[in-house]
């Protein structure tokens, strides 16, 4: 419960601070507001993720967590081809960038695993190279 509210007091402070930017105390709680928000996901994962949490137990999970290493090797150039592809369907807008950066994770996500498995299977030597075996 803690978590949820830490989490309400944080929101409230970034929108009053997006409202409100000129405000001169700002400079001071910028340090203790990054802290607040910090504990606050703290707090939710505490809340929302039991303590006998196993990753094995969940097969999604658990296979995105397998090509981690893949994932970072992939991320750069394929996560700037998703946002813009999204941004020239969408358009050039604030509207579209605002959608291609909170939704180009997620289909870059997608993307990465299921290129990580069709390798992983079809060619796992290559993939074994790519990762450098991990």
């Amino acid at each position: 419960m803690g978590g949820v509210i830490l989490t309400v007091v944080f929101l409230i402070l970034c929108v009053v601070q997006l409202f409100l930017p000129d405000f001169v105390l700002w400079d001071y709680l910028q340090i203790p507001i990054i802290f607040l928000g910090i504990l606050a996901l703290w707090m939710l994962y505490d809340n929302f993720i039991p303590a006998n949490f196993l990753l094995e137990n969940h097969l999604w999970m658990s296979k995105i967590c397998s090509f981690t290493f893949f994932i970072y090797l992939f991320h750069e150039p394929t996560l700037n081809i998703v946002r813009k592809l999204i941004v020239f369907v969408i358009g050039k807008n604030s509207m579209g960038y605002l959608v291609s950066y909170l939704v180009s994770p997620f289909i870059f996500m997608i993307a990465a695993v299921v290129i990580a498995t069709i390798l992983k299977k079809y060619l796992p030597k290559f993939y074994a190279i790519l990762v450098g075996g991990r």
